[in-house]
């Protein structure tokens, strides 16, 4: 049927499709078609919520003073707006010195009194006692006091005057009872304020005492024997802390002193520029900016919209150079994470440890560039670094003139990693990048303070040190942590792959020893594996190290493989599927080998799919010329269980190995049945779709041929026949 109508006008269909095409053919094109790719699906709602994250860490970083305290301050704080709020701190201490002079309700301790009592009447009635015989005129003046009158004094001078001028220990000073802080209440009732005290450590002859004993009535006769008893070894206070009634009067006072409020108006100037920052005045900006400190949306926005726009170049680029990191979550959110918690470390530092502001920004510049250079590649860690730096001052706060030469020095860093060949690298890397961090932080600084500040040199000079100081040590912590960084981002470094290429290495010692023919076999495809992928400009260094351990699986059971056979042939008494499952079981036992040794994933991935899922042909032939016509032997049950190829390495890998093994087979190899050789096996394996999964494209595979082509002519070429001496007399006789 026509799409036109009955009077041939186009229907509603028609016009929706007509619309959809001019929309497609409008200038919107790209921009739709560009977010219509895979790529921006997972990577664009991530990349919105870590600028989100980011961007209120920067909102609440800004909150805070860019200043330290004792340091010259950059810019000149003033007051956003009228704010009023308790001083904590001075509030506490109105209250303590209102405790301090607080005064101590005290209560007499009426056993021991009652006890002192009783041991002083028995001092007068001893004093008695002894002069009993004595004729009155000769008595002394104690023995003439009457019992009653002795015992009256006693009592007195134990009710009152030891309580107005009590027995104290060293607990309650001389500054408490000389300032009127205690108070006695008497059995009476009455209540005394001590002016004085009597230390129960002090001298018998203590003129409080003396005084107390003699206020009572007592001659001063009986100063002497009194005291002694009263200030003896036993001797104790005479008055204890009525607990309950100072908790009610601390309770009292914290409930009735006034609070400390600051007040500051709109516009008052707390520092400025130039001035050095008391940590106390820094505290009242803290309280100040916390009261403050209101998060808008359009704050908010335009924070979000900063953030974005200083990601925007990480978020283009790895976008472009590493697709698979935006389509794959577990390593999208590995990658945010390290950025965002890498953001967090100046953020929080800021607030508890604020000296460390600019070295944090530093710091995480040079970690994440050497992280990211690690997992991906240096330009994507030299934005990474910039980046992590620029955003870094921000949420710190630290001076914006650090941003320039943050971003500089990642820079240099991420020029001079490479490809990690050796230890020395990163330490070469920090080493370089540090004058530039150290230079950059100084520029900062002064460019930041006014001019003739007094200490502006020394300040600048004291950051590029403390930014110097910071990469170093980050550069030797990098190099400590690169085996795990190795682990966690599935990357192998110049310096793991210098180490796992040593013919020393137990794995390729222990092949050498057991499959000496598969050893050699392994050397030769190695090299072949170096020139067919340094042709394509891939990792050479990986592919030559990944053709070394390829075979390692033959070694369970190396008289299997003909390359370590020198006589019978054990398959010749085999059927053909048993000898298909040896001959296939070696890719599997290479995968628990390696993963025994500590292989590392992407060395993994060469063992795996090294024979991707061809056909074993021999043992299939041999197994279909052996059947008879009514069994049909699938081809599918000869092949091996992959899987093919997933990088251009591998690829090259696999057609290296087939070349390898068909030149050793071949009589004769005339230069013209080499390339006959890899041309051949080359177009067998693309037909058979083994390329399929690498991204490889004819060209590059035409140039991977020639490469092994002419590899395999250097290492096969011809070698003169050297005639033995009967030959050569033989020869030399017609010449004569």
């Amino acid at each position: 049927m026509s799409d036109l109508g009955d009077r041939g006008r186009p229907t509603s269909r028609t016009r929706r499709e007509a619309a959809r095409e001019a929309l497609g053919q409008s200038k919107r094109a790209p921009l739709l078609q560009a977010m219509a790719d895979p790529k921006w699906h997972m990577g664009l709602p991530a990349l919105l919520v870590a600028t989100a994250i980011v961007a209120f860490m920067v909102l609440l970083g800004q909150s805070r003073p860019e200043v330290v305290p004792g340091r010259i301050a950059h810019q000149t704080a003033t007051v956003p707006q009228a704010v009023t709020f308790v001083d904590e701190a001075e509030s506490q201490r109105a209250v303590e010195n209102e405790l301090a002079i607080l005064d101590r309700p005290m209560l007499p301790d009426d056993a021991w009194l009652a006890r002192l009592q009783e041991d002083l009447i028995a001092v007068g009635s001893a004093i008695r006692a002894s002069e009993a015989n004595t004729p009155e005129n000769e008595r002394s003046a104690l023995g003439k006091i009457s019992e009653s009158t002795w015992n009256r004094q006693v009592k007195r001078l134990i009710d009152e005057y030891l309580l107005e001028i009590p027995l104290v220990d060293n607990d309650l000073d001389d500054e408490a009872s000389g300032r009127g802080r205690l108070l006695v209440r008497l059995s009476s009732g009455r209540v005394v304020r001590p002016t004085t005290v009597i230390r129960i450590d002090q001298s018998p002859k203590a003129s409080q005492l003396t005084n107390a004993i003699l206020r009572s009535g007592l001659p001063k006769e009986a100063v002497a024997p009194l005291a002694r008893e009263i200030l003896g070894p036993n001797a104790q206070p005479s008055i204890t802390l009525d607990r309950d009634r100072r908790a009610q009067l601390e309770l009292q006072a914290r409930d009735q002193t006034p609070e400390v409020v600051e007040q500051y108006e709109a516009g008052q100037i707390l520092w400025r520029a130039g001035q050095r920052v008391p940590a106390e005045q820094l505290d009242d900006a803290k309280k100040i900016y916390a009261e403050t400190s209101r998060i808008e949306w359009a704050e908010f926005g335009a924070a979000f919209l900063l953030c974005l726009l200083v990601m925007a170049p990480l978020a283009g680029f790895s976008a472009h150079s590493h697709p698979k990191l935006t389509r794959h979550a577990i390593r999208l959110v590995t990658f945010l994470s390290l950025l965002i918690g890498l953001i967090a470390i100046p953020f929080l530092l800021g607030e508890r440890l604020p000296a460390a502001r600019d070295a944090a920004v530093i710091a995480i510049a040079a970690f994440g560039t050497i992280s990211v250079s690690l997992a991906y590649d240096r330009m994507l860690g030299g934005i990474a670094g910039g980046t992590l730096g620029v955003l870094g001052a921000l949420v710190a706060p630290a001076p914006i003139m650090l941003a320039p030469g943050v971003v500089a020095g990642a820079a240099v860093m991420a020029a001079r990693l490479g490809n990690f060949e050796d230890r020395a690298t990163i330490l070469s890397a920090a080493g370089r990048s540090a004058v530039v961090f150290a230079l950059g932080a100084a520029v900062a600084e002064w460019t930041s303070l006014p001019s003739g500040t007094e200490g502006l040199f020394g300040q600048g000079a004291a950051r590029a040190f403390a930014a110097w100081l910071t990469t170093l040590l980050i550069g030797f912590l990098a190099m400590g942590l690169l085996p795990t960084m190795e682990r966690w981002f599935d990357r192998v470094t110049g310096m793991t792959l210098a180490e796992l290429r040593d013919p020393r290495h137990p794995l390729l010692q222990e092949l050498a020893a057991r499959a000496p023919g598969t050893y050699d076999h392994s050397l030769q495809v190695a090299s072949l594996v170096e020139a067919g992928v340094s042709a394509i400009g891939g990792d050479a260094a990986l592919a030559y190290v990944g053709a070394l351990y390829h075979d390692i699986g033959k070694m369970r059971k190396p008289e299997y493989f003909v390359e370590n056979q020198s006589g019978e042939n054990p398959h010749d008494n085999l059927r053909p599927n048993i000898s298909y499952l040896i001959i296939a079981g070696h890719v599997k036992d290479g995968l628990e080998m390696a993963a025994a040794s500590g292989l590392p994933k992407s060395l993994r991935e060469f063992i795996s799919s090294h024979h991707g899922t061809q056909v074993v042909r021999w043992f299939y032939v041999k197994a279909r010329d052996a059947a008879s016509e009514d069994d049909e032997v699938e081809e599918a049950s000869f092949r091996y269980p992959g899987p093919r190829p997933r990088s251009k390495e591998a690829a090259v890998l696999m057609l290296a190995d087939a070349c390898e093994s068909a030149s050793r087979a071949a009589v004769e190899l005339p230069s013209g049945k080499i390339e006959s050789i890899v041309r051949d096996l080359s177009k067998e394996r693309l037909l058979d779709g083994q390329f399929d999964e690498c991204k490889l494209t004819l060209r590059e595979l035409h140039e991977i041929e020639d490469a092994i082509i002419g590899r395999l002519r250097s290492i096969r070429h011809q070698r003169l026949a050297y005639p033995d001496d009967q030959d050569e007399a033989a020869s030399s006789e017609p010449s004569s």
